[in-house]
């Protein structure tokens, strides 16, 4: 007897990502289908959707940049990600797998640490990683170099999807998830 493997948490999780994208086809779309007997049907899929920019304003996906210099909440997210999954990204429903602390650096070693930290995420296929740099309460003028420096790089790496502010236990509005490209 065949036993199924067991589904985790993580599994279903990334399962409802990759259905919360897709959307049911209308009669016109669908293609013709074909009984192989009576009551089951069998329907074949259509390679593409007309365009990219159709599909993706079928689906909800949207481009939402709402960061700032204070020590508000940000939120992040290029066109590759759907209202569903940004709403679960902001509630911290997908799982950090590394951390990086920036507490102490300096302005100018911002870059540099955060470049090295997403070199080795991408390398073991990481999806999402916590960065935490802060809220510069015991900088000189109390306020903070590392976030805006931090949330200015994010903003122009090519295989960061979205970062938001973590939630309160994973340090609030002094750290950032980061949902990396696949």
């Amino acid at each position: 007897m065949n036993k199924k493997p067991p589904v985790s948490h993580e599994d279903t999780l990334l399962f409802q990502e990759a259905v919360s994208g897709t959307r049911k086809l209308s009669p016109v779309d669908r293609a013709p289908t074909k009984t192989t007997s009576p009551g089951i049907e069998r329907r074949v899929r259509t390679p593409h959707l007309e365009s990219v920019s159709t599909a993706k304003e079928a689906v909800g996906f949207i481009a939402v940049d709402e960061t700032n210099e204070d020590n508000s909440n940000i939120v992040f997210a290029r066109m590759q990600l759907s209202r569903k999954a940004l709403k679960r990204f902001q509630k911290g429903h997908y799982r950090y797998q590394s951390v990086l602390d920036m507490h102490g650096l300096r302005e100018r070693d911002v870059a540099p640490a955060l470049e090295t930290f997403l070199s080795e995420a991408i390398e073991y296929n990481y999806q999402c990683i916590l960065v935490i740099y802060g809220k510069g309460f015991h900088s000189t003028d109390r306020k903070g170099v590392i976030r805006p420096a931090a949330i200015s790089w994010m903003k122009t790496h090519p295989d960061i999807i979205a970062f938001c502010s973590a939630q309160p236990q994973d340090g609030g509005t002094g750290a950032a998830y980061i949902l990396l490209r696949e």
